[in-house]
């Protein structure tokens, strides 16, 4: 007889796919795909990102809390005289595109700013705000 593979949900493989938002190398808060968040620092949450921890499946809360982090994540995206597009080589990111859209290239820039020490990794990296802190131009 063959060998029998365990069929794993949709929501329970986004579930396991997590970003945490570090300040320097402080754990803030870590968001799931699905929406669920733990809260590890409610005082160092950053100016703009209005999430609530999920103890239980609550599927308007963990919706709200998923767009809150978009939000943020895009709002960390500078669009000024298309730096970023030249930089990444992509003429597509546009004043006009989605905000998740903007939020997922933000992501890949780890949300990292000069303006502050806040920046995103996902769940399973080993990465440290040394290794990946914006250098600073003066």
């Amino acid at each position: 007889m063959g060998k029998q593979t365990k069929k794993t949900s949709l929501q329970e493989m986004l579930g396991e796919i997590k970003y945490i938002i570090l300040s320097e190398d402080q754990k803030v808060v870590s968001i799931s795909l699905t929406g669920s968040c733990k809260i590890y620092r409610k005082t160092l949450l950053p100016e703009g990102l209005k999430v609530v921890e999920t103890k239980e499946e609550n599927l308007d809360l963990q919706y709200e809390n998923l767009q809150q982090f978009y939000h943020w994540c895009a709002g960390r995206l500078p669009d000024a005289s298309g730096v970023v597009e030249e930089a990444a080589g992509d003429e597509s990111l546009t004043n006009g595109d989605t905000e998740r859209k903007r939020a997922v290239k933000a992501v890949l820039a780890r949300c990292l700013s000069t303006e502050d020490t806040y920046w995103v990794r996902r769940g399973f990296e080993k990465v440290h705000y040394s290794d990946v802190k914006p250098a600073v131009i003066d």
